[in-house]
This record gives structure tokens, C-alpha cells and sequence, in this order.
């Protein structure tokens, strides 16, 4: 039910969603098979991200909470002398812990014999895509 109601309130265009991924983890690859004559895969991830619902018009969050990334410096070995302190993304800004949310998803992807040549997907397309759940992290 209330999957019908976002997917509702996005497609009449009311609401965006604003997704911040901050960590891709457990790529798995759970089903591959023959179906129609083409080669399907289905994978499962998982990723802890922080999700904030706009209106789509005037661009004001409407849920959540507002997420920048901030920089953190840390020390590396640099080739062109001594360590040298960088700045990388790490984090969020603005987020308090318990909006990240692991979030679970299946994705089948199929080839498409029409682009089996395409330098960056090799003819595969996502077929299909969803959530299978979603924990609050902290």
C-alpha cells in the first residue's frame, strides 16, 4: 500500500526522490538462466543509503533531512614527494545516524541481442529492478 502511494506520488510528477548511496555491499549473483531464448541474470545487493523526498517543483524537502557530502582529510604517500594531506568524501552532513537505512535490492538484467557490442553495458539491460526491504541502520 504504500508502495502504490510513492509510486503514485512520483509519477504524477509531485515528488522526487533524492537517494544518497554510501555504500554498495554483498553483489550477488542469485539466479542465471535461459528464458526465451536469452541469457537472464538476477543479482542482490545491498546498500546504506539516506533517502529524502522533494517536491519535484519548488525542490523543498518534504521528508527526510537534507544530506551533503563532507570531507574528511587523511594522509596519503604521494609520488611526487612527501605524505601529503587529501580530501576525500566521507560521510554526510546534516543526516543524524538513524536516517541511513540498509536498503536490499534484486535487479534482472537480461541481454539484448540488438547492442551486443556496446563498449559499456556488452548488450545487457536492466529488465527489471526492486526493493526487497529496509532496516534502519543505526
Amino acid at each position: 500500500m504504500l508502495q502504490a502511494r510513492l509510486e503514485q506520488s512520483t509519477h504524477s510528477g509531485a515528488y522526487k526522490l533524492d537517494v544518497r548511496i554510501f555504500d554498495l555491499r554483498d553483489v550477488d549473483l542469485a539466479l542465471a538462466q535461459i528464458v526465451d531464448e536469452k541469457p537472464v541474470l538476477v543479482i542482490t545487493f545491498n546498500t546504506q543509503q539516506v533517502t529524502v523526498t522533494r517536491d519535484a517543483k519548488t525542490g523543498q524537502v518534504a521528508e527526510g533531512k537534507e544530506v551533503r557530502p563532507r570531507a574528511r582529510p587523511r594522509t596519503a604517500p604521494s609520488v611526487w614527494g612527501p605524505k601529503r594531506t587529501m580530501t576525500r568524501p566521507c560521510g554526510a552532513v546534516g543526516a543524524a545516524q538513524d536516517d541511513v537505512e540498509n536498503v536490499y535490492y534484486v535487479m534482472a538484467m537480461v541481454r539484448d541481442k540488438a547492442t551486443p557490442r556496446d563498449p559499456v553495458t556488452y548488450g545487457w539491460r536492466v529488465m527489471e529492478m526492486g526493493v526487497q526491504g529496509a532496516i534502519k541502520t543505526w
